[in-house]
């Protein structure tokens, strides 16, 4: 099956303006408070194993590892006009994983931004991502990448790139488990179109990602 594409060029990095007189929230735990979050961005390892991660050995080798029950612990929080970091380390059986956030406000909104150290012993984890839940109210998902199908990782030249898409009311992820990882999204955004709503959304990011 074929579907008309065009290649695009390589995304250009996205100029953000920071706003230094808007602070930004944490908790007690350095976890990001926001009124449009039910849960803040979070270190995620893991998701359900497919037939192929069983048959492999790689889902035994995550479940040794404990890479599904994550023990942190706040290392350091360091807080700026505007800008708030966060250092985090995250322990398991297969060792230690160093988790750092930069949470910036800017003009139209919060720019959070995340790195991870893996140990060696990690050497082929399940993901490496951020999982995060907007509050009810938000039904209306876009994104800017591939899709809207699932489709396995590789070159990536049999995906087809689509303008902003929507799934009101639909469990659609911009960056999914297993076959549809969706890498090249440039852009995804949540909005509140109607009332009398479904709950919110919960989102991941599989590699490096920025979400305004």
């Amino acid at each position: 099956m074929c579907l008309p594409q065009v290649r695009l060029r390589a995304a250009e990095p996205v100029r953000h303006t920071p706003v230094t007189s808007r602070p930004v929230e944490v908790d007690e735990d350095g976890l990001l408070v926001h009124p449009l979050l039910a849960a803040p961005p979070t270190l995620s390892l893991w998701r359900a194993p497919t037939d192929n991660d069983e048959l492999g050995g790689m889902a035994g080798r995550w479940r040794d590892w404990g890479l599904d029950a994550l023990t942190r612990k706040v290392v350091a929080v360091r807080r700026d006009p505007g800008r708030v970091a966060v250092v985090a380390d995250h322990f398991c059986p297969g060792g230690t994983v160093r988790h750092e956030q930069v949470f910036t406000a800017v003009e139209g909104g919060l720019l959070v931004e995340e790195s991870v150290e893996l140990p060696e012993a990690l050497d082929d984890v399940a993901r490496v991502g951020s999982v995060f839940e907007t509050v009810a109210g938000l039904n209306l998902l876009e994104w800017f990448g591939q899709g809207p199908w699932e489709s396995y990782p590789g070159p990536g030249r049999g995906r087809a790139r689509r303008p902003p898409r929507s799934a009101g009311g639909r469990a659609v992820h911009a960056v999914s488990a297993a076959a549809g990882e969706r890498r090249a999204a440039r852009r995804t955004a949540v909005h509140a179109v109607r009332a009398g709503t479904p709950p919110g959304w919960r989102c991941g990011w599989t590699g490096p990602a920025r979400c305004p």
